[in-house]
């Protein structure tokens, strides 16, 4: 983990999620010429959203009802 890399602290602040789906949501990858660079970016994309689905998950089965 870098510390102070693009804000972040290490502490997930209440309205981070937001602003990070806004971000993607606005992200433009039409400006990446290389069409296999492109691809890899989106199923990185897709699997960070995978790993952060499975880990809301695994966070809500640990906190219990």
């Amino acid at each position: 983990m870098c510390s102070g890399v693009g804000g972040y602290d290490g502490v997930h602040s209440v309205g981070s999620e937001e602003r990070a789906r806004s971000m993607l949501e606005d992200l433009d990858l039409s400006g990446i010429p290389d069409e296999r660079a492109r691809e890899c970016i989106v199923r990185l994309l897709n699997l960070l959203e995978d790993v952060t689905a499975e880990l809301r998950l695994d966070a809500s089965w640990s906190s219990g009802p």
